[in-house]
């Protein structure tokens, strides 16, 4: 798993490397190979997930679905998660 890009975020703070942690081994569960970037801009965090091979695509969109629970956030994913396989959504704070 690569973290292409993390912008915006004060991994000082014990909350956003908590986030930052449990998102990475949430996708190294079902694709070790995945590369994440993510973008903070005030409450609102925007995270970019490429996998590295479409199968792995449904398997990673289930973990992110129980890293929204287990957490408590909002996830709203984007319009173009079915025709591209990239994956990206926002949260907020």
């Amino acid at each position: 798993m690569t973290i292409d890009r993390i912008v915006g975020m004060d991994l000082k703070l014990d909350n956003s490397y908590h986030v930052l942690d449990s998102l990475r081994s949430f996708i190294a569960h079902s694709d070790g190979e995945a590369s994440l970037s993510m973008y903070q801009k005030d409450s609102t965090l925007t995270v970019y997930i490429k996998p590295s091979n479409s199968a792995f695509k449904q398997d990673i969109i289930n973990n992110l679905l129980a890293f929204r629970k287990m957490l408590g956030i909002k996830i709203i994913f984007s319009k173009s998660l079915s025709v591209s396989d990239n994956i990206s959504f926002v949260t907020t704070f």
